[in-house]
């Protein structure tokens, strides 16, 4: 048995809970792989990402939403520069030359 969070509950069935997380984990890669294709664009402050909305669609707003895109989007940045794929200079990020190509 897995109790699981967003809104997904209490999950009994094996092959169910591991397709519930081989769906949040592509998720996951889609939206660092978003992130990255942002900064192949342009190098961008964590502020300038957050207000591009990766995590929550941009009409929907509540007190938390800011924040918790932040949160994200700062742990995706950190996963992208430990695999030496993103770096930040003077507040500002940006892909690493080898992941340009």
């Amino acid at each position: 048995m897995w109790i699981t969070s967003h809104h997904k509950g209490v999950i009994t069935e094996r092959e169910t809970f591991l397709s519930l997380l081989h769906a949040f984990a592509a998720r996951l890669d889609a939206r660092e792989e978003a992130i990255a294709e942002q900064l192949r664009r342009r190098p961008a402050t964590l502020e300038e990402l957050v207000a591009q909305r990766f995590v929550y669609p941009k009409h929907v707003n509540d007190i938390y939403y800011e924040d918790a895109e932040r949160r994200t989007i700062g742990q995706h940045l950190e996963s992208l520069a430990s695999a030496g794929r993103a770096l930040e200079e003077g507040g500002r990020w940006r892909m690493a030359s080898a992941d340009m190509l």
